[in-house]
């Protein structure tokens, strides 16, 4: 498929769904890891193009869930196989960019998917739209947890320090790798 070539993975093949199965369960049995990430890669705007994903986008939700059904799906599908063998371990999907409101097709995820929020630190600071907008999508999220794990992460961005706008923006910290 073209798309695979322009590192689109289609999240609809059994094929990876299975890979990341057994790749998750051997990160727990070979390492003891408590958690194993499903998210799709940094920069994750389009979906495959085969017949498995027609449909599955809804655009109409506007660019921060046009991709969230497809993702969580997946996510959700890994997330339940793996619970079948490792049901004390974690794994941890993030809501982030054309994915990050909740999926309007999944009732409740599975038990052993957390969820993690990405914002920016900032939100919080720069204006009361955006951390309306934050606050509502936790409360949204939390719907959808299963009962008994109503708690989430948040991924904090630091990065966007601003010279000038000291008083709207967090320090920008570069740790060395």
């Amino acid at each position: 498929d073209r798309w695979a070539k322009k590192g689109r993975p289609c999240l609809s093949s059994p094929a990876l769904i299975a890979a990341n199965v057994r790749f998750a369960r051997a990160m727990f049995d070979t390492f003891n890891m408590p958690m194993v990430s499903v998210m799709p890669v940094d920069g994750f705007t389009s979906i495959c193009k085969c017949k498995l994903c027609a449909g599955k986008a809804t655009p109409e939700r506007g660019w921060r869930g046009q991709y969230s059904d497809y993702v969580w799906e997946y996510s959700d599908k890994v997330a339940r196989e793996v619970y079948k063998t490792h049901p004390d371990r974690k794994l941890a999907g993030m809501a982030y960019t054309t994915y990050m409101l909740p999926p309007t097709r999944i009732k409740k995820l599975s038990p052993n998917l957390v969820l993690t929020i990405a914002q920016h630190r900032v939100s919080f600071t720069q204006d009361a739209d955006s951390r309306k907008f934050l606050q509502e999508l936790r409360r949204d999220w939390l719907k959808n947890l299963p009962a008994g794990q109503k708690s989430l992460y948040q991924y904090e961005y630091y990065r966007y320090a601003v010279p000038g706008k000291a008083q709207q923006y967090m320090p920008a910290f570069c740790p060395r790798a």
